[in-house]
């Protein structure tokens, strides 16, 4: 059981789909944009254990159609009064997520790029969604990590699938540090 919780986002191949269910990570989460609806279910068919969520930026109903858990909207620089679900991700300054309220399993993603902003506010960032139990969708360097991770600052991370090299193989390595590190 991973200490820091984990979405795979951006689910659009089996391979991936294997690799993150075999990591027990919290959820598979596929868009809906990136994959059609028949190869979402040959994908999700393979695959137990983990919640299954869609991607959209559109108002959804049919779930059940879908054989889905639950739906991760993406909204931004919204008011909380239109925040949908419990898995909404929500792009927005730091300033504007402070007035919101949260409740657990958001995704937080910076409305700003987030390699440009200061040591002193990444961590104020990653601060905010651990006293909101959100998750981060954010582009932590491996040794940031490392030291968030010791800290116990981290809730949630939201991770990608991707293309693969040819089917069925793809290279884990960068992943299989970041589960090592998660771990502990």
């Amino acid at each position: 059981m991973n200490r820091i919780k984990i979405i795979a986002s951006s689910i659009t191949n089996l391979t991936d789909a294997r690799y993150f269910a075999a990591w027990a990570v919290e959820a598979l989460s596929f868009d809906l944009e990136k994959i059609d609806r028949n190869e979402y279910f040959a994908i999700k068919d393979w695959v137990e254990g983990v919640k299954i969520f869609l991607e959209t930026t559109e108002e959804f109903s049919d779930l059940d159609i879908y054989e889905a858990d639950g739906i991760i909207y993406a909204v931004e620089n919204k008011s909380s009064e239109d925040i949908f679900s419990s898995q909404t991700k929500v792009s927005a300054s730091l300033s504007i997520l402070q007035k919101l309220s949260f409740k657990e399993g958001h995704i937080l993603r910076a409305g700003v790029e987030w390699q440009q902003l200061s040591r002193g506010d990444q961590l104020e960032w990653i601060k905010f969604a651990k006293e909101n139990s959100c998750f981060l969708d954010l582009p932590l360097r491996i040794i940031d990590l490392e030291k968030y991770a010791e800290s116990e600052l981290i809730y949630g991370l939201v991770l990608r699938g991707g293309d693969e090299e040819k089917v069925g193989f793809k290279s884990y390595d960068e992943l299989d540090q970041i589960f090592d590190i998660i771990e502990g």
